[in-house]
């Protein structure tokens, strides 16, 4: 039996032409919850060594949390509106932060200095703090994210079936989410 069959065909829009505008909506809502899932790992493992009143502190200040979760949804939601499939969606921008993430971790456990954007100019500092790589484990928590997004992309593979067929409304949402 191919993977394809076991798709949940009533939540595919286009198996459901009546009901094809609640559905992309239930695309839509999966997609907020499982980006907003990424984007509270991805602070959970920022922490890094702190431990978890470091992770509770981000969210008595709703402001910390929105300001990261917000963006990692909107990434999710702007490749979906590009690429059309859930699944790739979901996974394209997950495995960067992940990656983001990955490095941050690592940035704060060895040296107590979160990662910048400008440190992807030092890629060779990696080896000289590492000693070569030889030194660089993969942690546990790390596993877990990873599992969590391979889950959350077969998951979305089967729950939100199909394509967004309609190219001209995707430029334009697509465009009015950038504006």
């Amino acid at each position: 039996m191919k993977l394809k069959n076991l798709r949940i065909k009533a939540l595919d829009p286009a198996e459901n032409k009546g009901k094809a505008g609640i559905l992309w909506g239930y695309h839509i809502i999966m997609m907020i919850c499982a980006a907003a899932c990424v984007g509270v790992l991805s602070m959970a493992l920022s922490v890094a060594n702190f431990g978890m009143p470091m992770l509770i502190s981000y969210f008595k200040n709703p402001l910390i949390a929105i300001l990261n979760i917000v963006p990692v949804i909107f990434v999710t939601l702007l490749a979906y509106l590009l690429i059309g499939r859930a699944w790739i969606s979901f996974l394209v921008p997950s495995a960067v932060i992940f990656i983001g993430t990955m490095v941050n971790y690592y940035k704060l456990s060895m040296r107590n200095d979160p990662f910048y954007f400008e440190d992807l100019k030092l890629v060779s500092e990696v080896f000289n703090i590492t000693g070569g790589g030889d030194t660089l484990n993969f942690a546990p928590r790390l596993i877990v994210f990873l599992a969590c997004i391979i889950v959350g992309t077969i998951v979305l593979y089967f729950i939100c079936p199909g394509k967004m067929k309609a190219f001209k409304t995707r430029i334009v949402s697509v465009i009015l989410m950038i504006s």
